[in-house]
């Protein structure tokens, strides 16, 4: 699980689908910059912590050949709306169609998400809950 502050990446990025993916990847990965003139290096410079969270990083970037650019970052958009108490709480995924201040049409032709119920699901975003001491 990672936890990243969106509108910072947003803004960062100025919306462009590829950076938001490659500040997710390296928030996930934390990847060495090479040296100064990388661009992980100006990622590596930044505090990327806050509550919007990405419960399996690893395998969103794991497909991420798969799907294009906009796709993914439309995810972590998505991802970056859902409110994280419920998460930890009541181990929700989904966000409420009503709480997305994204058009439903601008969604729908994502592979990656699927609306049922007024409820937005992310594709790699369903995990086990785990108990305290680990178990499933």
């Amino acid at each position: 699980m990672i936890l990243f502050n969106w509108a910072k990446i947003y803004k960062s990025s100025k919306g462009q689908p590829a950076k938001i993916v490659d500040i997710i990847e390296y928030i996930t990965y934390k990847t060495i910059p090479l040296n100064k003139q990388d661009p992980v290096f100006s990622y590596a410079e930044v505090n990327w912590s806050g509550k919007s969270f990405i419960a399996n990083p690893e395998l969103l970037l794991s497909h991420k050949k798969d799907y294009s650019n906009k796709e993914l970052a439309q995810y972590v958009g998505i991802a970056g709306f859902r409110n994280l108490s419920d998460f930890i709480i009541l181990g929700k995924t989904t966000l409420d169609l009503a709480q997305c201040p994204v058009r439903k049409d601008t969604l729908i032709h994502n592979r990656l998400l699927t609306i049922e119920n007024e409820k937005i699901y992310l594709k790699w975003e369903e995990v086990t809950r785990r108990n305290k001491n680990g178990s499933v």
